[in-house]
């Protein structure tokens, strides 16, 4: 468990977590002779989007997070995944 400063650290977190999984599963899929596209994941938090975008934390109270939670922006850049807006 991870403690976490604001809400969207946690959402970054839990997307940095959740593409992890959903790109083990796509390989998996794929060795399996499945042909998968990017996948679609859906949050409604938009700042978090925009540090996604930025690739870091932009402002005095998200400088604090760990580059590793950007491992997202990297597997947008690969094609990997898509991240788009739900709103609630």
């Amino acid at each position: 468990m991870l403690n976490t400063k604001s809400l969207t650290e946690s959402v970054l977190v839990t997307l940095s977590d959740g593409t992890s999984q959903v790109i083990w599963t796509k390989l998996f899929l794929e060795s399996h002779g499945y042909e998968i596209g990017p996948a679609i994941i859906l949050q409604d938090n938009i700042l978090t989007m925009k540090m996604i975008r930025n690739g870091k934390g932009t402002g005095e109270k998200t400088r604090h997070i760990h580059p590793r939670y950007f491992f997202v922006r990297n597997r947008i850049e690969n094609g990997e995944i898509i991240i788009g807006h739900k709103p609630n």
